[in-house]
């Protein structure tokens, strides 16, 4: 009981199948290793449901690699559910050369058609399922010199609309320049 009292449940279950071995008729023991059962099962059950939450998060955000470590990690845990199997496979799917060009593929489509961000996105799937390609991250630099110029440019318009208003056309005079001696000259 000291054992189990101070949290050192593996070492408290020892123990209690140690006295369940010299005393089988006694039920205090049985009763104190499914408590300890119970109780290891939920805290395995609790990192599980923390380690799958982050394999989804992962998986979400298109980093495969590490969604694929945290649902095995999570097989690990408890290797009865099905759920974290069933990803594994979807992810190797994704990662095979088919998911891979389908990205690249819809990546081109979307920046032909100057829909940058959408494009980001393929081409940053595309990196999750082959992270060695270098195409995907060139791309992915280009788009983002694309939408730096652009932001350039915008900020250049707003600035010239404030002292030009459009399709205006404004006269200036100025002085002529007198005095021009040939010492001016090279």
């Amino acid at each position: 009981d000291r054992l189990y009292n101070a949290k050192d449940l593996i070492n408290a279950k020892n123990m209690y199948f140690k006295a369940k071995d010299k005393k089988p008729l006694e039920v205090y023991p049985s009763t104190k290793i499914k408590e300890i059962e119970a109780i290891i099962e939920g805290a395995r059950k609790t990192e599980y449901d923390k380690v799958i939450a982050q394999a989804d998060y992962y998986f979400g955000q298109k980093d495969y690699k590490l969604a694929k470590d945290s649902y095995q990690k999570a097989i690990g845990l408890m290797a009865n559910i099905q759920y974290p199997k069933d990803k594994i496979n979807e992810i190797n799917k994704m990662m095979s050369s088919e998911g891979y060009n389908i990205a690249i593929s819809n990546a081109d489509k979307a920046f032909a058609a100057k829909e940058y961000p959408k494009a980001r996105g393929f081409y940053m799937e595309a990196m999750g399922l082959r992270p060695t390609e270098l195409y995907p991250r060139q791309k992915i630099q280009e788009i983002s010199k694309l939408q730096t110029s652009a932001s350039f440019a915008d900020a250049i318009d707003k600035i010239t609309s404030e002292y030009i208003e459009n399709n205006t056309t404004r006269k200036y005079k100025f002085a002529p320049i007198t005095n021009r001696s040939s010492s001016n000259y090279l």
